[in-house]
């Protein structure tokens, strides 16, 4: 394929799809390019499959929801589980678990229905730069090398490769050297490691319940036992944790390493479960991972994958109720969560966060943010020991947080917008920010402007229409 779009979106996670969905939905002609052959990203790709306290939106003036909900309500609706969509709204069900399959499929339906282009297996190698305006990118496949013409770029790829190869600025954190933001020196704890995954099916979990009842103490978890049996009828989520004498046992006969010492395991529903990506291998690895070091990918994905076997005999051998259970999919790549950090106009500093500072160019706000979604907003990472602290950042939350436009404007460059993991991680937030990015696209293309001289007031206006208005917590 090559040809010329008004919006090209690179990267197919849920931030890219909901970034394309959003363009097309305001009548740009619009293409998404995905380097697997399915969407969906961390969801699909990395079989992280749960969604954490999935508050719907209130309902814009055309009666939709944000992109993102209306993902999982479709989800749920055809994924045969008891759980209902309106449990989750009641905040009866507080996680919901979507079976990979499921996404992939509601994802291109959704991706048809808005009429968007679709060109999967192709990876993008260069951008299409001209004096400092981004005009398309360069993509490579089966059917050779080719060029795609846009008048607005989005970079949805989880490391940025749209940006850094059109000379944005990046970072990409080096442990033995200084780490300075804003002029003071932060300290690091180290980068956050990667995860794997898996997923098991003809689990009978009845039977894993009925061990915790004979046996208490080998449960650490929060929920009563009468609680998770009230789940697994249900098929909602629930974690099952602890089994120390099991993992003292496995110990003794040499069947697990000792840094292999933590058991948790997901309720999906219909006798599948998500084995947990913790306890991770990383001491196993002679570095931290370097997201830009195929080397690096390499050795942390052979480590990984054997791990993740490993982990699962054990579940298989010593866990009741996974004695007859198949080791159902790994996923298609290790899950990197710390990479380039992509410089935008605009970088959230703690006083943006703690404070609930609105911005004048605000396009979405997150309400009740908790914590892991303040860990996961470039600069402050996970690893990065934040000074500013409040009360409700204490009680788990930091309040709302608002997402300004300029914060997905990438530096140095006009007509490529940022999304994705270098800006804003976690899945749900993610596709808040691509739906942000994929409207204020689509508004630029209408009014003929570049992405810098688009009228504010105009994508707040839409985005406040298409339901992003009350955005609740969705993290």
């Amino acid at each position: 394929m090559a040809g010329e779009f008004d919006v090209i979106v690179a990267g197919g996670s849920l931030t890219g799809v909901s970034a394309a969905i959003a363009a097309a939905r305001h009548g740009a002609k619009t293409l998404i390019v995905e380097r697997f052959g399915f969407f969906g990203g961390a969801m699909t790709a990395g079989l992280v499959c749960s969604i954490h306290n999935p508050m719907p939106a209130s309902k814009g003036a055309n009666e939709q929801y944000p992109i993102a909900v209306e993902v999982i309500e479709r989800c749920m609706d055809i994924s045969g589980l008891e759980a209902t969509w309106e449990e989750v709204e009641s905040r009866q069900c507080s996680d919901v678990f979507l079976h990979p399959e499921v996404v992939k499929y509601v994802l291109v339906k959704m991706l048809e229905e808005a009429a968007v282009d679709t060109l999967v297996h192709t990876f993008v190698v260069d951008s299409i730069v001209e004096h400092g305006v981004v005009k398309g990118i360069i993509v490579e496949n089966k059917s050779g090398r080719s060029a795609l013409l846009a008048k607005v770029v989005i970079d949805a790829t989880a490391d940025g490769d749209v940006s850094a190869r059109a000379g944005v600025p990046y970072e990409l954190r080096d442990l033995r050297k200084p780490y300075f933001r804003n002029g003071h020196q932060i300290t690091l704890k180290g980068r956050w490691v990667p995860g794997m995954f898996c997923l098991a099916n003809g689990v009978q979990l009845d039977k894993t319940l009925q061990y915790y009842k004979n046996n208490p103490a080998e449960y650490d978890g929060p929920l009563s036992l009468a609680e998770m049996e009230y789940r697994l009828k249900r098929d909602h989520p629930f974690t099952l944790s602890g089994f120390n004498r099991l993992l003292a046992k496995a110990h003794d006969a040499g069947d697990l390493p000792e840094n292999f010492n933590q058991v948790r395991i997901y309720n999906m529903g219909q006798g599948m479960v998500q084995i947990s990506n913790q306890p991770s291998p990383n001491a196993l690895l002679e570095k931290p991972v370097d997201c830009l070091d195929s080397d690096s990918l390499t050795h942390a994905e052979m480590v990984y994958r054997k791990w993740v076997f490993e982990k699962w005999a054990f579940y298989k051998r010593y866990i009741p109720g996974f004695e007859f259970s198949c080791l159902m999919q790994t996923p298609s790549t290790i899950s990197v969560r710390e990479s380039r950090n992509i410089a935008t106009e605009k970088e959230l500093d703690p006083v943006d966060i703690f404070n609930s500072h609105k911005h004048e160019d605000s396009l979405v706000c997150i309400k009740n943010a908790n914590k892991a979604f303040i860990y996961h907003i470039v600069p402050y990472h996970p690893s990065v020991s934040i000074e500013y602290k409040t009360p409700h950042f204490k009680e788990g939350t930091a309040g709302d947080i608002y997402i300004p436009y300029r914060m997905i404007i990438a530096r140095e460059v006009d007509n490529l917008l940022v999304a994705g993991r270098t800006v804003a991680y976690l899945i749900i937030p993610g596709a808040v920010v691509g739906q942000a990015a994929g409207t204020a696209a689509g508004v630029a293309v209408k009014t003929g402007k570049s992405v810098r001289e688009t009228d504010v007031v105009r994508i707040q206006d839409a985005l406040q229409e298409d339901g992003m208005e009350y955005v609740t917590a969705v993290v």
